[in-house]
C-alpha cells in the first residue's frame, strides 16, 4: 500500500506479482476505507492461484488481435498448462478483465447474421487449499458481438471507457483534448447508469479533473508563449 507523492507505481506491481499480492495507493479518507475496511476480507481472502486465461483466436474470423493491457503478464501458450509456472492470484469478489481490439476478416464481417466462432478462451487456476487444478474452455462467438456500441451492457461500455482513458493518457499527442471531452461525457452517463457503483463516480470525477487540469495547462502554455 503506497501513499505520497513517492509512490512508485512499476516498483510496488513487480513487489506485488512477485509476492502473489495486490498494490493499492491511497490518495484520499474514502480510499483507506475501501482497502482496509469494506475490501480487506476480499484482498486477503483467495479463491485461486495461478490463474491464467488463454484466448485462441479463430484465423478466419479475426484477422489481427491487440491485448490491451496486461502486457507484463503475458506468457509463453505452451506454458499455460505448466502447472510449476507462476500466475497470478484471485481474491474472493475481485474481477479480472482483459480488453482485446479485433480486426475481423471480411467473412466474419459478412456472417454477422449467422453465429460463427470468434475465440476459444480457457481459464485454469488451482484450489488454494487443495491444490487440484481446474479448467473451463467457452466459446466465443459472433452471436456475443454488440454491433453497436450503445446498445451494449454498461459494464462492458465502462471496461472499455477507463481502457481509452489510460490510453489517452499515455499516449498524449497533443490531440487529446476532444477525445477527454467525450469520455467525460460517456463516463458521467455511466456514472447514472451505475448509480450503485460509487467507484463509477468516481472515475468520472478523475476524468474530469485530469480533463480540465490539462485545458488549463495548455492555456498556460499559451499565454506564456505569447507573453515570450
Amino acid at each position: 500500500v503506497g501513499v505520497g507523492m513517492g509512490y512508485n507505481d512499476k516498483l510496488m506491481e513487480q513487489l506485488a506479482d512477485k509476492g502473489n499480492g495486490t498494490c493499492s495507493y491511497i490518495d484520499t479518507v474514502d480510499e483507506a476505507k475501501r482497502i482496509f475496511c469494506t475490501g480487506l476480507t476480499s484482498t486477503l481472502q483467495t479463491v485461486a492461484r495461478d490463474a491464467k486465461i488463454q484466448v485462441h483466436f479463430d484465423k478466419k474470423t479475426v484477422y489481427r488481435h491487440r491485448l490491451v493491457g496486461y502486457e507484463n503478464r503475458k506468457m509463453a501458450a505452451k506454458d499455460f498448462r505448466n502447472d510449476k509456472k507462476d500466475a497470478g492470484e484471485v481474491g474472493a469478489g475481485h474481477s479480472v478483465t482483459a480488453l482485446y481490439e479485433l480486426m475481423l476478416t471480411p467473412y466474419a464481417l459478412r456472417e454477422r447474421t449467422a453465429n460463427v466462432s470468434l475465440a476459444t478462451v480457457r481459464v485454469r487456476f488451482k484450489d488454494p487449499v487443495k491444490e487440484r487444478v481446474t479448467e473451463y474452455q467457452e466459446e466465443v462467438t459472433t452471436e456475443n458481438y454488440h454491433r453497436e456500441y450503445a446498445k451494449a451492457p454498461a459494464r462492458f461500455r465502462l471496461s472499455a471507457t477507463v481502457c481509452r482513458f489510460a490510453e489517452v493518457l499515455r499516449d498524449r499527442d497533443g490531440s487529446e483534448g476532444k477525445l477527454l471531452r467525450q469520455l467525460e461525457d460517456d463516463s458521467w452517463k455511466l456514472s447514472f447508469e451505475l448509480a450503485d457503483d460509487k467507484d463509477v463516480k468516481e472515475f468520472a470525477q478523475i476524468v474530469k479533473k485530469v480533463r480540465r487540469n490539462l485545458a488549463l495547462n495548455e492555456n498556460r502554455s499559451q499565454m506564456k508563449g505569447a507573453a515570450d
